[in-house]
């Protein structure tokens, strides 16, 4: 009969021991990564969250904004047409055909990166729009006033900002629309909001 060698059983018992406790650090290690990155990426959505909401919030408001200019622009253009011509300065013109929405929104554009690719790029673009709105009427209305602010002029000038406010603010509801379905944004329940 074999005679049962306890120092070679003892090693075993090490190795097998050594080899358990390495995979169980492993383990442990790759939970713990997973769960920090979970706790990451569950941070990221929440600021995303955050910012999407903001900027939805700040695209109704300026969308409000551009409903109720366009009309002031249609309004005027009617009533160069029907043969009363309103008398507007420079500043009338540019408190009623200037954005005041910008300053504000502005400030979010750093929090873009936050969206997936398609929401960033399309709040991107958005913003670029909306950027360049005030200096292209601000143009409009120097070009306005170097024709002499004659009727057509006029008629002109209300077009293109109507024009252009059409524009931006079916841009500012899609973005804004985007925004409230990526980030299931609900505006109708603001208690079920995440």
């Amino acid at each position: 009969m074999c005679e049962f060698d306890w120092s070679v059983a003892a090693a075993w018992v090490q190795a097998i021991g050594s080899i358990a406790a390495i995979l169980v650090a492993i383990w442990l290690g790759e939970r713990n990564a997973r769960q920090s990155r979970e706790l990451v990426e569950r941070e990221r959505r929440r600021q995303a969250d955050i910012v999407a909401s903001t900027i939805s919030t700040k695209l109704h408001l300026l969308g409000v904004e551009l409903n109720k200019k366009a009309h002031f622009a249609s309004v005027i253009a009617n009533q160069v047409h029907a043969g009363s011509v309103p008398q507007l300065d420079d500043t009338a013109m540019r408190k009623l055909f200037l954005l005041d929405q910008l300053p504000t929104f502005g400030d979010l554009r750093s929090h873009f990166t936050l969206f997936d690719r398609d929401t960033g790029i399309l709040a991107n673009t958005t913003w670029d729009v909306v950027e360049g709105y005030n200096p292209m009427i601000e143009s409009a209305i120097t070009v306005h006033r170097a024709m002499g602010s004659g009727d057509q002029s006029l008629i002109g000038l209300c077009t293109t900002v109507v024009e252009r406010m059409q524009y931006i603010q079916g841009l500012c509801s899609d973005t804004e629309s985007r925004l409230e379905e990526v980030h299931e944004l609900d505006r109708d329940d603001p208690a079920g909001a995440p």
